[in-house]
């Protein structure tokens, strides 16, 4: 894997990306416990404006001169979203009697399946969890180089997506922003496959990130061509876990 374009966008990383990495993060985290815990009767306007206060942070970070990693991650994180729809497509409608099937409030207008905000929810993602597996990487492979820190880093970003996901999945269903079925859960809400499907598609987000930055053509054309490989990664992933858990059970 040709890591070159990879490590000359992480040299841009410093103190200032972090401070505004992490700002991003938690506007998001509390405005999540805000819909859970304050106002559980509004869930909806809070998915919404979570989401778009987020995306607009990000825009703007993506304009400064030291902001490119944001909108490499912007870019490639709306093409996810608008693909990722058919994963959740397959959450909702798991076939009759399928256990962990997701379900939204009513109302809600749908981009198939899915309330639009979930979509953007999956563009969020990517910038808050794609900054830390990148600056993971960088602090890895100065210990170890090859594919021993490329491997570290991808169980790592697994397991670190894996455990927010747990947390922010009992959050999300407190906020009503979506409910399950059944299936075997962790705690009072969150399914196992779902943490296991997080899992594999964060596991797979370093390689593919940076043939993604490395990708020859316009970065519209790019994000457009690995959204769509993420896309499918994401449906696969989610797909392999609910067969391993659910179907297994």
């Amino acid at each position: 894997m040709n890591t070159d374009k990879l490590r000359e966008l992480i040299r841009g990383f410093d103190l200032q990306t972090d401070l505004w990495w992490l700002a991003t993060l938690l506007s998001g985290l509390m405005a999540t416990v805000l819909a859970a815990i304050a106002f559980p009767d509004h869930g909806v306007f809070w998915a919404y404006a979570t989401v778009m206060v987020r995306l607009a942070i990000v825009l703007c970070l993506a304009q400064q001169p030291w902001g490119a990693i944001f909108g490499q991650l912007l870019a490639l994180g709306l093409a996810t979203g608008a693909f990722e729809i058919f994963a959740d497509y397959l959450m909702v409608n798991w076939g009759r009697g399928g256990s962990g099937q997701r379900a939204y409030p009513s109302g809600s207008a749908l981009l198939l399946a899915s309330p639009v905000y979930v979509p953007l929810g999956w563009a969020c993602a990517v910038a808050d969890f794609g900054y830390p597996i990148l600056r993971l990487y960088g602090a890895v492979t100065k210990r170890l180089t090859g594919d021993a820190g490329l491997g570290v880093t991808m169980v790592a970003a697994g397991f670190l997506a894996a455990t927010l996901t747990a947390c922010l999945e009992f959050l999300a269903v407190r906020a009503g922003w979506w409910s399950y079925t059944g299936g075997i859960l962790l705690g009072e809400s969150c399914p196992f496959y779902v943490v296991m499907g997080v899992f594999f598609a964060w596991f797979a987000f370093l390689p593919l990130f940076s043939r993604y930055v490395a990708c020859a053509g316009t970065r519209t054309y790019a994000a457009i061509r690995f959204g769509a490989i993420y896309g499918g990664i994401i449906f696969l992933g989610f797909a392999l876990a609910h067969f391993l858990i659910e179907r297994r059970s």
